[in-house]
């Protein structure tokens, strides 16, 4: 009788916290400590926990997905466990190793992608310019922009976001025919054509 023993390793992606409170015991203190911990391994989750206090930054090179609490938590009581929001600022990624990444975050200040693709933006609160360049096949969906641009970039989904803000000059005439194909605010739509005296009213 031949008995084989067959060892198996088997790998689960993790969800690792970070919580900058005194007091709170968490995995990191800050988003880029989290990325760049080599504990941290592609498809692992790292969850953003409430605070007043800013996450840092983040350049990216690896594919995870980020979480926050939520946003406009003090306008609507009640919907999450915390009406503080967990807020990270700028968002980099240049390294084509973070394609895949998913985002459901708040992030402050700028956000600017390339080189990257199959990323995806979905229920994040962005309070300002977001550039994505030379990416592809991103998905941005459901979120509140300040405002987005895109250069050398095919077949990015942009679909039921709120934009405050539409940087309209990195638009081609082409484009502009197709700006409510986008799912853009009307409003703002409307106000840049007659700026440009597309429309007269």
């Amino acid at each position: 009788t031949v008995v084989f023993a067959f060892i198996c390793s088997i790998s689960f992606a993790k969800i690792w916290r970070i919580n900058n409170v005194a007091g709170v015991t968490a995995d990191f203190t800050t988003v880029q400590l989290a990325h760049d911990n080599p504990a941290v391994v592609n498809g692992d989750t790292l969850h953003i926990e409430p605070s007043i206090t800013s996450y840092g930054t983040l350049t990216m090179t690896k594919r995870l997905t980020i979480i926050s609490i939520g946003n406009f938590l003090a306008a609507n009581p009640g919907v999450e466990y915390s009406p503080v929001t967990g807020t990270f600022s700028s968002l980099t990624i240049n390294n084509v190793s973070a394609s895949g990444s998913v985002f459901h975050c708040n992030m402050s200040s700028n956000i600017s992608i390339t080189n990257a693709n199959n990323l995806r933006f979905e229920r994040c609160r962005i309070e300002n310019a977001m550039s994505i360049n030379n990416s592809s096949n991103n998905i941005l969906l459901n979120n509140y922009l300040y405002y987005v641009t895109f250069s050398s970039s095919n077949s990015n989904v942009v679909s039921n976001n709120i934009i405050s803000e539409i940087e309209f000059k990195w638009f081609h005439e082409y484009e502009v025919k197709h700006l409510l194909a986008l799912r853009l605010l009307y409003s703002d739509v409307k106000a840049f054509l007659k700026k440009y005296n597309k429309i007269n009213t």
